[in-house]
């Protein structure tokens, strides 16, 4: 029964992030902080990192997929991986260990603060104007940091965080999307790598997730041109908000 039900969460996984572009950590992570205890795969104490690691190792797979696919269309800005991507794994790699060394509770509370604060801007963000064409190598050097520290430690591929700087400085939304799913699999790696070493990752868990949303990703993103995505979008920000105040009780240490 517990692997029935991952593999129904790894294909709703896979169809929402085509749907709507984005990566399922930020489903992934409360759904298994709360299903895997009770499954007595983990225990409560260590459902959370346990929940970011193997979702940010799902990541790597998912993210390889649509990367690749954006690749073969030529859509990446080659320039743009290069400048992000040394910041990009230094922060990958301090948000994993972050994810191993702070206290659960303070994880908890943050990953449902940032939950709430990247669903709001789903909810009520507009796409950011262009603005300046091209960052410092220290601006992209501390930007890159900063996402893939964020990014690393709640368990996500960064796309919420990427696509609007690079919108910002002057690409187009197609480009920054395309070159976004690329910056996303060097986080997820570089996290991912870093996990191993803390035997946080469930990779049983991680295969049966991969293997369902491998198959309904693509099928998301051809809803993509077929169903009301802005209201769909909504309704979905509306679920993440509730499963960040699920997160915000549940971690509550008052």
């Amino acid at each position: 029964m517990e692997w029935i039900v991952l593999l129904l969460l790894g294909a709703i996984v896979g169809l929402l992030a085509g749907l709507f572009g984005i990566g399922g950590g930020l489903i992934l992570v409360p759904t298994l902080t709360f299903l895997l205890p009770k499954f007595n795969i983990t225990t409560s104490e260590q459902a959370l990192p346990v929940a970011i690691a193997t979702a940010l190792a799902t990541v790597v797979v998912t993210g390889l997929s649509a990367a690749i696919t954006q690749i073969k269309q030529k859509k990446v800005d080659w320039h743009s991986v290069h400048s992000l991507t040394p910041g990009l794994i230094i922060g990958g790699v301090t948000g994993a260990l972050l994810t191993s060394m702070l206290p659960v509770t303070l994880l908890g509370i943050s990953f449902g603060v940032l939950e709430i604060l990247i669903a709001a801007y789903m909810f009520y963000g507009k796409q950011p104007q262009q603005h300046v064409r091209k960052p410092s190598a220290i601006a992209s050097g501390l930007f890159g940091w900063f996402s893939g520290t964020l990014s690393s430690v709640i368990g996500i591929g960064g796309g919420t965080i990427n696509t609007p700087w690079l919108v910002w400085h002057h690409h187009q939304l197609a480009s920054a999307i395309a070159t976004s799913s690329v910056l996303g699999v060097v986080i997820a790696l570089s996290g991912t790598l870093t996990h191993l070493s803390s035997h946080l990752i469930q990779w049983p868990i991680a295969i049966a997730l991969v293997s369902t949303s491998l198959l309904t990703a693509p099928v998301g993103a051809t809803l993509t041109h077929k169903l009301p995505t802005k209201s769909l979008k909504r309704n979905f920000a509306l679920l993440l908000i509730m499963l960040g105040i699920m997160m915000l009780i549940k971690f509550n240490p008052f």
